[in-house]
């Protein structure tokens, strides 16, 4: 119960949170809380956890209560009436381990299901995170287009004051006009974008659209990223260890050992105890008294089940025993025929685990290749927006001089926009893949650096 207490008290005060500035993790944290799915999904993990643990029932006695009472009237002889009081109580004293190995098989499902709803909120988390920073970039984009546009209309206005010395043509004046406008349409579809991933940034948080959020942060460009081998088999067994793919396949596995082991014990006995305690009379208080005492016995063999039973019992001046037995020769071989399917069950569930641990090494390995391409890729774009920034300073004091037009100068000003864009881009390409790796090895955002310096540490 505290687990959804706490769940849902994280969800109601994400959806009353008011906050005119918002941080990364501050919106990850209330995305997460107001999603839906995840909230119904901590509400059924309860459920059946509350379910489990009321399930220890079954290892106590089943108590039964039980009041009746007879009245018989007969014409020729006398009427007859009485009352009863009963309680029984039964309890199975041993079933070959049946039950506990149930119990315990069921414990590790939810631990599992546990497990999987904790990777389950951190895929929202980082799918939340991922559109936030998607966002920023938006927004670094937007200022890179905003910055180009205001230096064509810079170079506009001074234009129009040459072409009124008698400095320039006119058709100079009108492809800067031009180049300004796609300039400004550029900014604009940009600007456009931003407006429409804040609206599903608000629409994530279901906390109304009449709220505004001013959300903060940017893409760090200048990150150049860690050192990552993908060959590292440190790295990669801990990532094995981690592949939630890999628990769900063990599971699987303790389930298809346990349905064959139980398969082998079917012919072990499950034996109950029940023992019975009655009062009885014509009218309270009751005056007679008696007690049974009683094991049954079953083997559940396909081919030949045998039950059997020993009653003892007694009463004020008598005793009594009884017994009895009953088999059921080939009445269900069910059983038996499809042994051998629960037989490959498991010796398929044995492969899966290791499929499983062999793709979660060589997902890992993909996963680090793909952030030193990542690294690599951002590094080149850095290097040719610094490249574009010195041709973009060396045009403007050529213009100076007259040594280009004002239309040369700022294509190398549309050049350093746009190398600042694919910067941007090639930034959060690599922070993408950073946390996919972080993600690998069950690290969380932004502690791939912290984990490497205490590895380093260690050895």
């Amino acid at each position: 119960m505290k687990f959804i207490c706490a769940w849902l008290i994280i969800a109601s005060a994400a959806v009353s949170a008011q906050a005119a500035r918002m941080t990364e993790d501050e919106y990850v944290r209330l995305a997460v809380a107001a999603d839906d799915e995840l909230t119904a999904a901590a509400i059924g993990i309860e459920s059946r956890s509350l379910a489990w643990r009321l399930g220890i029932r079954e290892f106590f006695p089943a108590v039964t209560l039980e009041y009746g009472g007879d009245e018989r009237v007969a014409v020729g002889a006398p009427d007859s009436f009485s009352k009863h009081i009963g309680i029984t109580a039964e309890q199975l004293a041993w079933d070959g381990g049946r039950s506990a190995s149930g119990r315990l098989l069921s414990a590790k499902e939810l631990a599992v299901e546990r497990d999987a709803f904790r990777r389950s909120s951190e895929e929202r988390a980082e799918a939340a995170r991922a559109t936030f920073r998607a966002y920023l970039a938006l927004g670094m984009k937007a200022g890179i287009a905003r910055t180009a546009a205001d230096a064509a209309y810079e170079q506009l206005v001074i234009a129009r004051v040459e072409f009124g010395l008698g400095m320039i043509r006119e058709l100079d004046v009108l492809d800067l006009e031009a180049k300004a406008e796609e300039l400004e349409l550029a900014f604009a579809e940009l600007d456009s974008r931003k407006a429409d991933a804040g609206y599903a940034l608000l629409r994530a948080l279901k906390s109304g659209m009449d709220r505004r959020f001013e959300f903060e942060g940017d893409v760090d460009v200048k990150a150049a990223g860690l050192d990552l081998s993908p060959s590292d088999p440190v790295l990669a067994a801990l990532a094995v260890s981690k592949s939630p793919e890999l628990a769900s396949a063990r599971l699987e596995l303790e389930r298809s050992q346990a349905e064959v082991e139980a398969s082998a014990r079917a012919w072990w006995p499950r034996v109950e105890v029940q023992a019975t305690c009655t009062f009885s009379g014509y009218d309270l208080p009751l005056d007679r008294f008696s007690w049974s005492l009683g094991v049954n016995v079953g083997f559940s063999e396909p081919f030949l089940p045998v039950s059997g039973s020993l009653t003892l019992g007694g009463a004020e001046r008598e005793r009594s025993a009884s017994y009895s037995s009953t088999a059921k020769p080939a009445a269900d071989l069910v059983p038996y025929a499809s042994r051998g399917e629960r037989e490959w069950a498991l010796s398929r569930a044995a492969l899966l685990v290791r499929e499983t641990a062999d793709d979660a090494a060589r997902a890992f390995e993909s996963t680090a290749g793909t952030y030193a391409r990542a690294r690599n890729a951002r590094a080149i774009a850095e290097r040719r927006r610094d490249l574009a920034a010195k041709r973009r300073d060396l045009s403007r004091r050529l213009i100076e001089t007259g040594g280009i037009t004002r239309s040369d100068f700022l294509e190398t000003e549309e050049e350093l926009a746009r190398a600042e864009t694919v910067l941007v881009d090639a930034a959060l390409a690599q922070w993408q893949a950073e946390r996919a790796a972080e993600t690998k090895l069950d690290i969380p955002p932004g502690g791939l650096a912290s984990f490497l310096n205490a590895r380093g540490g260690l050895e």
